[in-house]
């Protein structure tokens, strides 16, 4: 698999949104790529999740050193995804 091909795939397989889990199985049939389902449990009022297709190199620990930067995406994010919400302002 070449770096295009893989990157193109962590894309794919991942997530999109908050509480979008990615596609597990897409995920998990390519060789060498691990499947992550990353939580933030504390930081919003509702539980919030993301599925990451990565490379297995990633451990663990990167996912988590990871977290900081997700978190900061997902706030940028919020305010677009429920601008058009009814009642959450």
């Amino acid at each position: 698999m070449t770096n295009s091909d893989m990157v193109l795939h962590m894309i794919r397989s991942s997530g999109h949104d908050y509480n979008d889990f990615g596609r597990y199985r897409d995920c998990s049939m390519k060789h060498k790529m691990n499947y992550y389902l990353v939580t933030v449990l504390d930081k919003f009022p509702v539980p919030m999740g993301v599925g990451l297709c990565l490379p297995e190199q990633c451990s663990l620990e990167d996912v988590k050193q990871f977290k900081p930067t997700l978190l900061k995406l997902v706030n940028g994010a919020i305010p677009n995804m429920i601008e058009e919400v009814k009642g959450f302002d």
